[in-house]
């Protein structure tokens, strides 16, 4: 069985980056977060919800904090309902991207509510 980590791995490769794994985990542990325990792996960083496509989809690109609104969450793997345990700190929403197709949005308690059960 594959470890949460091993999974994000995997789902990473699976879709086109112009940038290899090793720099989105750099990047993350720089700028951003990353969470790696045995039971979920995650990447994300704080942004403005309403900021173009292509500075959301660029984990290069930071935010003023005092001006985000939003949690991204970049890759991740496992037990989601752990994950909203240890966000640095709350923000109303929380958004995701899968395959390629747009960054969406959601209510983090909403999102939270939703994985928890």
């Amino acid at each position: 069985m594959k470890t949460p980590y091993e999974r994000a791995l995997a789902a990473f490769q699976a879709e086109y980056s112009p940038l290899t794994f090793d720099e989105v985990l750099t990047w993350h542990l720089l700028n951003g977060f990353v969470f790696s325990r045995p039971d979920f792996f995650v990447l994300g960083r704080p942004v403005v919800s309403s900021a173009p496509y292509a500075l959301l989809a660029d984990p290069s690109h930071h935010f003023p904090s005092t001006e985000c609104d939003a949690w991204l969450v970049y890759l991740a793997a496992g037990n989601t309902a752990r994950m909203w345990e240890i966000l640095p700190w709350p923000l109303p929403l929380i958004g995701f991207e899968r395959r390629n197709e747009g960054v969406r949005f959601f209510p983090s308690q909403q999102v939270a509510r939703l994985t928890a059960a």
